[in-house]
């Protein structure tokens, strides 16, 4: 019984050294859920049904950094405890309304110190996750000190100090943002977006790439902002216009620009709902176009092991070493023998995950051959983002 006991112990400590011990979160919809055993079962930790005051209000962002995890989609919950206790934030001036997102689809990231938040024509940003201001691209908008240092360290993720200050603070004249105080709290009001200036009018996702972060979106184009911590300040670094420069090669039959992977040179920037792709080999300097194989379609994309991988809704895998992107998606595998609709894949430690509708989750170490984590499907528990703890 002794030795049985020590070799369960023993996988146990293995199964936590590959990663499959670690708690996972994903945005879904009406519910936050968590897996505590790699992906393979989920309980819900948050429902909207249950736990939110927005009518409505349907989560397909998630994001952690600051030992903070924060989660948006017409509404924003966070938690300061690993997940175990969740609440709404306000970001309007009133309790228990965020009338400014529960319209609109809205998402959100984290990078080097700061959360931001996107929803249509407006870009939010924060290091607390409570208090919030917009981005004004006719200016950069000021980090104080302290934000500043934290975010200078690994993207600060395991940084407690300094919460609740943060990004509150601006430096410089807040009456030209609307504000008339320079407290953070009076920012977060509806008035504030008077003189916000607009950006993408229907923002899909965030990235943070190689120090920066990436808005993409649109609506049968391609929308991108790429914005820069640089030193103290918060820039707009370019506000990309990719019809003008490229023309038909950057327009959508549907959709708009979905998430980005990069190998830390290229950047690879899926259309979603649509079958092309955008790359970029000088870090957004430039890009080009390729049309997906056969017209397929990829919702989402990942890099790792010196792969690109692109998924989409039908249980298709594109992917490309990187040395090659610029001859397009090279070969095909298949996630899926049916029909099944990946929101995300991702690379983490060892292996692609890709994440999809009906709580199905899949995984891959070489992008070809791919097991089914979950068993069966639990129709309407849709996985849309999700991050691993």
């Amino acid at each position: 019984m002794k030795k049985k006991i020590t070799s369960l112990f023993v996988l146990f400590l293995m199964l936590c050294q590959s990663g499959f011990c670690e708690d996972i979160f994903s945005a879904a919809g009406k519910k936050i859920l968590r897996s505590q055993d790699g992906g393979k079962s989920w309980e819900a930790v948050w429902d909207s049904d249950m736990d939110s005051k927005i009518p409505g209000a349907f989560l397909t962002s998630i994001t952690q950094g600051n030992g903070i995890i924060l989660a948006a989609g017409g509404t924003l919950v966070m938690s300061a405890d690993k997940g175990n206790t969740w609440k709404e934030v306000p970001i309007v001036g009133h309790t228990g309304s965020n009338n400014l997102l529960e319209k609109y689809l809205s998402h959100v990231c984290f990078g080097k110190g700061v959360f931001i938040l996107a929803f249509p024509f407006h870009i939010l940003y924060s290091s607390d996750g409570l208090n919030w201001r917009y981005i004004d691209k006719s200016k950069p908008s000021m980090l104080t000190a302290s934000t500043a240092q934290e975010g200078a360290s690994a993207d600060g993720d395991k940084k407690k100090k300094g919460l609740g200050k943060g990004l509150g603070m601006l430096k410089g004249d807040d009456k030209a943002q609307g504000s008339g105080s320079k407290t953070a709290s009076s920012q977060a009001n509806p008035a504030g977006l008077t003189n916000a200036m607009t950006f993408i009018k229907s923002p899909l996702k965030i990235n943070f790439i190689n120090d920066r972060f990436f808005i993409t979106g649109g609506n049968r184009s391609m929308e991108m902002v790429c914005l820069k911590i640089d030193g103290t300040e918060l820039k707009v670094e370019k506000v990309y216009d990719l019809y003008n420069e490229y023309g038909n090669a950057a327009t959508l039959g549907t959709g708009g620009l979905g998430n980005i992977a990069s190998d830390g040179k290229t950047l690879v920037v899926v259309a979603q709902g649509s079958s092309k792709t955008a790359f970029s080999a000088d870090g957004g300097a430039s890009w080009k176009f390729f049309k997906n194989p056969g017209e397929m379609q990829t919702q989402s994309v990942a890099f790792g092991k010196g792969l690109y991988v692109g998924v989409n809704q039908f249980g298709d895998v594109l992917t490309t070493p990187a040395a090659e992107i610029s001859k397009g998606w090279v070969n095909k595998a298949k996630f899926s023998s049916r029909t099944s609709v990946a929101n995300q894949v991702i690379f983490y430690k060892d292996r692609f995950y890709v994440f999809c509708h009906n709580a199905e989750v899949f995984s891959s170490t070489d992008g070809k051959t791919w097991n089914r984590l979950t068993e069966g499907i639990n129709v309407g528990t849709n996985f849309y983002e999700v991050i691993f703890l």
